[in-house]
């Protein structure tokens, strides 16, 4: 049996998730008597507490139950689904770079979006949402730990003796992140939003489903092609006093996109 570790990027090589393949040969009787023929791919997700597995010959997500996420329930990555397109154009996984960068094909994975739409049951029963966290920048979340740091090193009390320990450990860690901001060529003072697509019961105000993806043009395009009404202001309101999750984020101004 082929084997392959893969760390499967993100479009903006902002993150990865790795990824264990393996791949059915003829000698493998153990399998190919089960009927495993061979070629047949199983894809691990090594995500610790969350790892999953699909198996198949094809993970295609432009039809329906062929994306590694519909194979397995307990996949639920869009990392997942443009391994999966990747592998489609492979014959061999050993030809899969130990880094995949995905960004010349993640929005060809992501216009099989428009068939998750057939999960729903009357267009008139729902709801379409797009809320943001509003604009920040990779720098607050650093100054914030630089925050964290000062405030260590100012204290006294003999409960934290080892505050020399922390701050050392800490220091390193923002060091760590600023680097690797600046591998990636990212500027952290750019300021960005992340943007979330929900669908939500018109009825009870239940979250049906929601997702985003990194590239907020994409979840928005989702958005626009959903074929639901518009939740209004005063519903946003009344959602909120039942969905205390979503409580801190608003609702997107689109013409900043449009």
């Amino acid at each position: 049996m082929k084997a392959k570790f893969v760390k499967v990027w993100d479009n903006r090589r902002f993150g990865y998730i790795p990824f264990i393949v393996l791949q059915v040969e003829e000698t493998d009787t153990f399998l190919t008597k089960a009927n495993f023929n061979p070629g047949y791919k199983f894809v691990i997700q090594a995500l610790y507490s969350h790892v999953g597995a699909a198996g198949g010959h094809k993970f295609n997500p432009f039809y329906y139950k062929e994306s590694v996420q519909d194979r397995s329930q307990k996949i639920e990555t869009n990392e997942a689904d443009a391994l999966g397109f990747y592998l489609g154009n492979i014959d061999n996984i050993h030809n899969i770079p130990d880094n995949l960068y995905t960004e010349k094909f993640w929005d060809a994975v992501w216009t099989s979006q428009e068939l998750k739409d057939e999960e729903y049951e009357g267009d008139e029963d729902y709801y379409k949402l797009l809320l943001t966290t509003g604009i920040s920048s990779m720098a607050m979340s650093i100054s914030e730990l630089d925050g964290v740091l000062a405030n260590l090193q100012t204290m006294e009390s003999p409960i934290f003796k080892n505050t020399s320990e922390i701050v050392e450990a800490l220091t390193a860690a923002n060091n760590s992140m600023r680097e690797r901001y600046k591998q990636m060529g990212w500027d952290i003072d750019e300021k960005s939003q992340v943007v979330k697509c929900l669908v939500v019961d018109k009825n009870d105000l239940s979250v049906i489903n929601a997702w985003c993806a990194t590239g907020n043009n994409i979840t928005i395009a989702d958005y626009l092609w959903l074929p639901f009404d518009e939740m209004p202001l005063d519903v946003f309101h009344e959602f909120n006093k039942v969905n205390e999750d979503y409580s801190g984020l608003q609702i997107l101004d689109l013409s900043m996109y449009l």
